[in-house]
């Protein structure tokens, strides 16, 4: 019985360690997914932009209200004067959040000029979740890293 007891301990403890690591697989995963669907978002408009396509500018407005944070993509000057029936919408897993948005224009969009891709909103994007953050920049020709 004692054998028994101790057994079914052990199995608890590994189980406990197995869930921990589960959740921060999963937590990791939705961040990396993030980085990347923000990174697509913003290569998509400034190519939509150098493209002229629908004869306007393209940008990518960071959404931060309501939860969960995501990204919508957009066509116009701004995301203010945007035609909405172009709008994409991404939505990231709940853990993710922009945990900073350090732009030039100190808003919460990046828009891209036609025909150059260049952009007068160059700056960082942080996407944040539990103990870990990754950082995306665009600078003033428009590239992405």
């Amino acid at each position: 019985m004692v054998e028994l007891i101790f057994v079914i301990a052990i199995f608890g403890i590994l189980f406990g360690m197995g869930a921990v690591a589960l959740g921060n697989f999963v937590t990791n995963q939705a961040l990396v997914t993030a980085k990347s669907q923000l990174t697509q978002n913003l290569r998509e408009a400034r190519t939509f932009s150098m493209t002229q396509h629908h004869d306007s500018k393209w940008g990518v407005y960071f959404n931060t209200v309501p939860e969960p944070d995501g990204l919508i993509l957009f066509q116009g000057n701004s995301y203010a004067g945007r035609d909405s029936s172009f709008d994409m919408t991404t939505t990231f897993h709940k853990s993710v959040t922009f945990s900073n948005i350090n732009l030039a224009g100190g808003g919460q969009e990046i828009v891209f000029d036609k025909r150059t891709g260049q952009t007068g909103d160059s700056g960082t994007m942080q996407l944040g979740a539990v103990d870990d953050s990754l950082e995306i920049s665009v600078n003033e020709l428009g590239i992405i890293n």
